[in-house]
Parts: structure tokens; sequence; C-alpha cells
């Protein structure tokens, strides 16, 4: 057990741990292991290390070193929503459906428009 103290006047901390504090107190053989995963974006074969607790099934070896592998089907590298794709796309058909829904009401306006003023004028 740790030598736990009072914190010191005007510390926000309540308790101060004189040694490894997390290592002590966490509880063992619960907790997912932590370690470097290698995550493998299918749609364009970019892999990225990083550390996760992702389950892996597959390993792949890389410089030498052999990692557990997660295959994704899409990533931050190649989904439309990240590389701006997606926005343009979008954007470009919002204006073109907004064109097409009001083009039938102004013309039906303006018809109605030039009814109204040649009934005025007889």
């Amino acid at each position: 057990m740790p030598d736990i103290r009072p914190a010191p006047a005007g510390s926000h901390a309540r308790l101060v741990a004189t040694d490894n504090f997390f290592g002590t107190f966490m509880k063992q053989n619960i907790h997912p292991q932590y370690r470097e995963v290698a995550f493998t974006d299918m749609s364009i074969g970019k892999t990225f290390i990083i550390r996760s607790t992702a389950e892996a099934r597959d390993t792949i070896e890389i410089d030498g070193v052999t990692y557990p592998q997660v295959k994704l089907d899409t990533s931050s590298e190649s989904h439309p929503f990240y590389t701006g794709a997606q926005t343009r796309i979008v954007e470009a058909g919002r204006v073109e459906k907004f064109r097409q829904k009001f083009a039938a009401k102004s013309a039906a306006l303006k018809a109605s428009a030039e009814a109204a003023k040649a009934a005025k004028a007889k």
C-alpha cells in the first residue's frame, strides 16, 4: 500500500500518493490490454499503427515487429466525410434540388401575376 498523505495547502488534490498511484489502486486482471495495434484500411490498403485495446484475430509483421491486425472497411483516410469529397457532392445536389423545386413554383407565380395584371387592365 502506498504512503498516502494529505495534499499541500492550496492544492486541488485531496490525496497525494508517494509511489505509483494508478498501478497500486487499479484492480488487477480486469482491464483490457492496451498495446500497439496495426489497423488496415481495406479500401485503400493503408496500414497505421496506434495504441488500442481493440481485439484482433490476425497479426501482421511491419519492419520486423509483429502487431495484432484489425481490418477496417473504411477509415479517416478513405471516408468521404474526412476527405472532403462528400461535402462537395452533397452541396451540389442540394443546390440542384432547390432550383428544381422552386423553378416550377416561380413559373406558376409569374403566370398567375400576369393573369391578374391582364384581368385588372380589362
